[in-house]
């Protein structure tokens, strides 16, 4: 191709245009956008990512069966000190007030110590693979798995 020699570009009812007009106008078009076309395409690409995100929500939190709750699993993270674990909500999709947490060795995380959980929850997140006591309480003390050499239980009582 000869770059000295002029380009035709056509448009409707317009004639032509030598190379140097026609690299302007392309430059412009391509460059150059109208306000209103600049908002346009800024709200497009938000709701975009805004349906990404509620597909990546609807992925991350989980319905328990027979339940309205969700969940969410989170994996071991050795930056954390976690092991695996799941956060239990209220409501679908992660809403609502989170009911608890659980690791996956069947003790509280996040402050969830003491806490009996539902037992189609506990019946579930143990086809799971989560080590929930029998009596579905986040970490509470089995005595009949308790060796005596192991342990020592000492009760104080406070008279008034």
């Amino acid at each position: 191709m000869n770059p000295n020699k002029s380009f035709e570009y056509r448009r409707e009812n317009a004639g032509a245009f030598p190379a140097s007009q026609l690299n302007r106008y392309a430059f412009s078009r391509m460059i150059m956008k109208s306000f209103k076309t600049y908002l346009k395409e800024s709200e497009q690409a938000e709701n975009l990512l805004l349906e990404q995100i509620q597909l990546f929500e609807h992925i991350v939190y989980k319905t328990i069966p027979g339940t309205r709750n969700s969940y969410r699993e989170d994996p071991n993270n050795t930056n954390t000190r976690t092991i695996r674990h799941s956060h239990t909500y209220a409501e679908p999709n992660g809403r609502g007030r989170e009911l608890y947490a659980v690791n996956i060795d069947g003790s509280g995380h996040d402050g969830s110590s003491g806490i009996e959980i539902p037992s189609a929850h506990a019946d579930f997140f143990r086809g799971l693979g989560y080590n929930i006591n029998q009596n579905n309480i986040l970490e509470s003390l089995d005595f009949n798995n308790i060796s005596n050499l192991n342990y020592s239980l000492i009760l104080i009582v406070e008279d008034n």
